[in-house]
């Protein structure tokens, strides 16, 4: 799928429900707005005062042929008589004989060396990608902070210290790993978790985080709560985003429904059906905060509010399928990141280059 907007969509139905966090009790106003029939080039019109933009086998066949040959006649010598006994030749002709050779497997993908997320700093001339091993791979201007080879398995995420001098990895099981000026503050690695960790977003000035799990539930660590969707009835959560205007964050569904606290919501896909084979992969805010895109699985990209649609992967053939997207810091372009290290940027967005 490749689209940044809806096509003859009407004006999205905004509906708004109070939830709780896990184990908390302070309730916090979740609203999600929905758009409908998103295809690539077309505007449509979210909640009001909003604009969304959307081996070979072997064969041998040949016959052959074998001479078989009895051995020659032995000549038995005597004194008066020599007896001779003819020599006698017979051909035998072998059946054809076709020999299939089983094809190779397919290649197996390692999951371990695919890169899951991306980080780029506020300036927009660095960043770094992470594996799902944990390691990093350095882009542009970024510094070497290390990696979590070895310390984690399962990595999710990772995020940007505000000042681009840090950054936080995540893990599945809830392990945080902090590089650079990152404050370390906790994690859920010793807990028993429902779900898996997804992703990990910071507050305002980077002195507290908050962790979302794969069902909605927000942990905090020395970060307000500000609301979860713990409680509520929804598709995975697939991605996790920190509002650069200020507190709060949104979160994303595979169904591409956007769950907001603190900022505002600009729209979603959460009315519309999308195959069960492409659904939405990453949600990456504006620069201002006030607009995101989505990313679906084909590398389709989907704007809305402020975000302005600059191209897509959708129908490229690719080495490696894009696994997650980020948004210039200039406001109008976006990187779109590959499973195996390739960064492909759109608009405004500079060309990085890999440094490890």
């Amino acid at each position: 799928m490749a689209g940044c907007a809806g096509q003859g969509d009407k004006p999205g139905v905004e509906v708004s429900a109070a939830s709780r966090g896990q184990g908390d009790d302070v309730p916090a106003e979740m609203s999600t707005s929905s758009t409908t029939g998103a295809a690539e080039g077309t505007t449509i019109t979210g909640t009001p005062d909003t604009t969304v933009t959307s081996g070979r086998p072997t064969t041998s066949s040949a016959p052959r042929t074998a001479p078989t040959t009895r051995p020659k006649a032995t000549t038995t010598s005597r004194p008066t008589t020599t007896t001779s006994a003819p020599v006698e030749v017979t051909t035998t002709t072998l059946a054809a004989t076709t020999s299939t050779v089983p094809p190779a497997p397919a290649p197996v993908t390692i999951r371990l060396s695919a890169v899951v997320d991306v980080a780029m700093r506020p300036d927009g001339k660095g960043g770094w990608l992470v594996r799902r091993d944990g390691s990093v791979i350095v882009l542009g201007n970024a510094p070497d902070l290390g990696s979590g080879k070895d310390r984690l398995s399962d990595a999710t995420d990772i995020v940007a210290t505000p000042s681009g001098d840090g950054y936080w990895i995540t893990g599945e099981t809830g392990k945080v790993l902090a590089f650079g000026d990152a404050a370390y503050l906790g994690d859920m690695s010793n807990v028993q978790l429902n779900k898996t960790i997804q992703g990990l977003v910071p507050d305002d000035d980077g002195q507290g985080y908050w962790l979302m799990g794969e069902d909605g539930g927000i942990f905090a660590f020395q970060a307000p709560f500000l609301g979860s969707a713990g409680a509520v009835a929804h598709d995975p959560m697939v991605s996790f985003s920190a509002n650069p205007a200020g507190n709060g964050y949104w979160m994303t569904t595979s169904d591409g429904a956007v769950f907001a606290f603190g900022p505002a919501s600009f729209g979603d896909l959460g009315a519309v059906q999308l195959p069960a084979s492409n659904q939405i992969q990453a949600m990456a805010p504006t620069a201002t905060g006030k607009g995101y895109y989505m990313l679906s699985t084909d590398g389709g990209v989907f704007c809305f509010g402020d975000a302005v649609f600059m191209g897509s992967m959708g129908a490229v053939k690719l080495p490696q399928p894009i696994v997650t997207i980020e948004a210039s810091p200039f406001g109008r372009g976006y990187w779109l990141i590959g499973g195996d290290g390739a960064v492909y940027p759109f608009g405004d967005a500079p060309v990085l280059t890999a440094r490890s």
